[in-house]
């Protein structure tokens, strides 16, 4: 299930809103994202609303899958070598939007499979 996180389905009860120029160029790009409760402002196009909370229950290395892409899908420049650091650049620049869609998904289906596991009795 991890394996694939990549190209794995991206969740369908999540909302998004796009304004009508969903085509042109830089539309997904980008800067910093941030939360609000069950939403994501992803840029100033495009807010994810209706997250479960459940999405947020999975905790990779003391926090969330979903903080873990909003943390390091950001635009970033090193303060020495003025290097910056663009997610966007990356497989035409909807990768960040594609991949935080997918991530919620699997942090649902982890959750869930683990408290299946949670349940069963071994002896």
């Amino acid at each position: 299930m991890h394996l694939n996180y990549e190209s794995g389905e991206m969740h369908e009860s999540v909302k998004h809103n796009l304004l009508e120029n969903a085509g042109m160029e830089g539309y997904y790009d980008v800067v910093k994202m941030t939360k609000k409760g069950d939403r994501i402002i992803y840029n100033n196009h495009i807010t994810i609303t209706k997250i479960p909370k459940k999405a947020f229950d999975y905790v990779v290395n003391g926090k969330s899958a979903i903080d873990w892409v909003i943390e390091r899908y950001q635009k970033t420049m090193d303060k020495d070598s003025l290097i910056e650091n663009n997610p966007n650049d990356y497989a035409g620049g909807k990768y960040v939007f594609e991949l935080l869609c997918r991530v919620i998904k699997l942090s649902e289906k982890s959750v869930d499979l683990i408290e299946k596991i949670s349940e069963k009795r071994f002896e």
